[in-house]
């Protein structure tokens, strides 16, 4: 399995990236988690999945494919949302 901190992007990280201030990078991972979330999709409050940011801000359509990147429902459950070091409450 992937770890969190490749799998999903944090305000650092977009900040960095897109060269811009860290309260606006949790703007977009907010607009972005919204959209998800309305597909009903599970979303971790301050982090956005690599995949589904790449595709919204590069294009890279062919890249994320939510069936098989973002589990729905009975499968969602059996995701572990501990990173690496079993910090899941921390937001960056």
């Amino acid at each position: 399995m992937v770890g969190s901190n490749k799998a999903f992007v944090n305000a650092k990280e977009v900040s960095e990236m897109l060269g811009i201030g860290t309260s606006k990078a949790y703007t977009i991972i907010r607009r972005f988690n919204a959209e998800l979330e309305k597909q009903g999709y599970l979303i971790i409050p301050g982090r956005c999945p690599r995949k589904y940011f790449e595709q919204k801000i590069y294009g890279y359509v062919e890249c994320y494919q939510p069936q098989e990147d973002l589990p729905i429902g009975e499968d969602a459950d059996e995701i572990d949302l501990s990173d690496e070091h079993g910090d899941s409450d921390e937001v960056d």
